[in-house]
């Protein structure tokens, strides 16, 4: 969207529950991660320094609004992070409240035959939903957040559960 900076949250969701055996299952007290158990990611045009770190450094001229999304990075592809809250530590910047919006896009899936790639290449598509929140940019300054997600894993009939409710913490400088 014009206007807007997509933020994405990388999640190692297999790491994080192989390194926490027993995260919290409340949602208003989640398992609180390490500063490098996950990190942040921007459009390289809008980032000045830090990528891929817990600490990001934004050029927001002409942005009115942050989408925070969630990636998870998954061995088996089984899990998956999904963010249900951002917090704001330290107010240098007013973010406001995050409002949670969805978004119907098209996704390329390739067509495979007998299990292999066509090549040339072939695919079809498929419709997702992609899920974000959205927080003001505000203006000029620092700000560190909390981001709490959980994380699913399929229960044995591959319908997704909640294995743990997790608080990650950044700081997002806006210029």
């Amino acid at each position: 969207m014009p206007g807007a900076i997509d933020l994405v949250i990388v999640v190692d969701a297999e790491t994080i529950l192989a390194s926490y055996t027993s995260p919290s299952f409340d949602p208003d007290a989640p398992t609180v991660l390490a500063e490098d158990d996950c990190y942040l990611i921007a459009p390289p045009t809008n980032t000045e320094q830090g990528q891929a770190t817990a600490y990001v450094r934004l050029d927001a001229q002409g942005s009115r609004f942050l989408d925070w999304r969630s990636l998870t990075l998954s061995g088996n592809a089984d899990s998956s992070a999904v963010i249900y809250r951002l917090g704001e530590v330290s107010r240098f910047l007013p973010m406001g409240p995050s409002t949670a919006h969805e978004r119907e896009q098209w996704a390329p899936v390739p067509i495979l035959v007998n299990g292999e790639n066509l090549d040339p290449p072939d695919f079809g598509a498929t419709q997702l939903t992609s899920y974000f929140l959205r927080t003001l940019a505000g203006g000029p300054g620092k700000n560190t957040f909390e981001a709490c997600f959980y994380i699913t894993v399929p229960d044995d009939n591959g319908e997704p559960v909640v294995a743990g409710y997790f608080q990650w913490s950044a700081a997002l400088t806006l210029g």
